[in-house]
């Protein structure tokens, strides 16, 4: 008998209104009708996976039998190039991101996909301060934390413009905790995004006291906390330049206690070291 490659509309159709619902026993139903049914999803009109509408509507069941009959839809992308690591991660289903990142044939993968904004499940997990999410993220692909955006923004960017504190925490210990050196840590506090902004710059700017405090409590912070941005300002220019309120005075507090300075400061500081001219005659 012939095998009819393409895919039966209704067929499909009644898949991806399974998913919608989480209906497993549909699902095995309509294989047993068709058992490539999966394999030619790619040839019908649908711009995503049947997976990507069962983890977008927190379906675990439906999605861990998805993956048992085509682990491959793990790594398929959207019309927004979201693979369904994207959405379980950006809606905080941890155990449906722990169910993808066990999928067979390195379901971890996705992690490093960038959707059309650039955005690895990652840099959405930190967005939305899904912390649990995040360690998962993290503990699959480590190397996920030096992704960054394309305008040079980094996960820990996201997490202080988005108001993620403990998002941030985790990162940051988690960092630590995998045996980061010291100035590794340091490097990437101090990397900055299209405008040379560090993490410090954004905490102040955007007057996160708490952000502020956390970080420059941070021993890793080291000298970071007077790096110069593109504009070569220093964390304490940034918030000069910002109107004053009380947390504008309490994070410049916290800036120089920290041995925080303006950019004029250390460039005065440079020159008094220098060793004295000496006028030689011709």
């Amino acid at each position: 008998m012939e095998m009819n490659p393409m895919t039966n509309k209704a067929d499909a159709t009644a898949l991806y209104d399974a998913a919608m619902r989480g209906d497993t026993e549909t699902l095995q139903g309509l294989l047993r009708s068709d058992t490539l049914l999966l394999r030619k999803l790619p040839l019908s009109s649908f711009t995503e996976t049947p997976l990507h509408t069962s983890v977008l509507a927190g379906h675990l069941d439906f999605s861990r039998a998805l993956l048992r009959h085509e682990p491959r839809m793990a790594m398929e992308v959207d019309a927004s190039n979201c693979t369904p690591l994207h959405l379980a991660s950006a809606a905080g289903h941890v155990e449906l991101v722990r169910a993808l990142l066990d999928t067979a044939g390195g379901g971890s993968d996705a992690c490093l996909v960038r959707d059309v904004d650039g955005r690895i499940p990652l840099h959405l997990a930190a967005m939305r301060g899904r912390n649990d999410v995040v360690r998962e993220l993290v503990g699959a692909r480590p190397e996920s934390v030096l992704v960054k955006l394309y305008d040079g923004e980094t996960v820990l960017h996201l997490c202080v413009k988005c108001g993620h504190l403990e998002a941030l925490k985790v990162l940051v210990e988690m960092m630590v905790s995998s045996g980061g050196k010291r100035d590794v840590i340091e490097s990437i506090f101090r990397s900055g995004d299209e405008g040379g902004n560090a993490i410090l710059h954004a905490a102040a700017m955007f007057k996160q006291v708490h952000t502020t405090s956390y970080l420059v409590s941070l021993p890793s912070m080291g000298a970071a906390v007077n790096s110069l941005n593109g504009f070569g300002s220093t964390a304490l220019d940034c918030l000069e330049l910002c109107p004053k309120d009380f947390n504008s005075l309490r994070i410049r507090d916290l800036l120089v206690e920290a041995g925080g300075k303006r950019a004029k400061e250390m460039t005065a500081a440079s020159t008094d070291r220098l060793p004295p001219q000496i006028n030689l005659v011709y």
